[in-house]
């Protein structure tokens, strides 16, 4: 078992849960690569790196999706892309070993086009057949959830209800659709 880093502040010390929130999110993404039936995801948003990083910051501008460093999954490895420019800062800044992903580079210049081909080596399979988080190198993202069964509980009923549905389950999905009566009433804005 690897062992956690130790914080101290002025409050204490306390072990960081950081590589723990990363190893949880690892395993979430890797049950979604088996439900879309895909050799690799590839994330390339701040949002969605940040997400998966538990925190680790890569904004190329304030209000940008853009990151500079993308993560590749696949069912038994995890690798972040950054450009070799932004390879000092980020290995000063995180520990990206602790929390189990390693680091390669892509000559700044190379673009996205460096990116997507770097991703589509460590995957081992054609950019087209790797899932993303939108960009448009890789799968589109309405191929990858058409393979995907309904998640939310909403979803599964509105594919239950659709045409040629039962009237019974037309009615719940309806039902369910509506606002509950005890739901906090809104106030309008003058």
């Amino acid at each position: 078992m690897k062992a956690f880093a130790i914080i101290a502040s002025p409050f204490g010390t306390a072990e960081s849960s950081v590589p723990a929130e990363v190893a949880a999110k690892l395993a979430q993404v890797r049950a979604l690569l088996a439900d879309l039936g895909a050799p690799a995801i590839v994330l390339t948003t701040s949002g969605a790196v940040a997400w998966l990083t538990a925190g680790l910051e890569n904004r190329i501008e304030a209000g940008s999706t853009a990151s500079a460093m993308w993560v590749v999954v696949t069912p038994g490895d995890a690798l972040a892309l950054t450009t070799n420019v932004e390879r000092p800062r980020i290995d000063a800044e995180h520990d990206l070993t602790g929390r189990g992903l390693s680091l390669e580079t892509v000559e700044w210049f190379a673009g996205d086009a460096g990116f997507v081909a770097a991703a589509r080596e460590f995957a081992g399979h054609p950019a087209a057949s790797l899932a993303s988080d939108g960009h448009a190198g890789f799968r589109p993202p309405s191929a990858s959830a058409s393979r995907r069964s309904p998640s939310t509980p909403r979803a599964r009923s509105s594919t239950r209800c659709g045409p040629g549905g039962r009237a019974s389950a037309t009615s719940t999905c309806r039902r369910a659709s509506r606002p509950s009566s005890s739901a906090p009433a809104r106030s309008a804005r003058a």
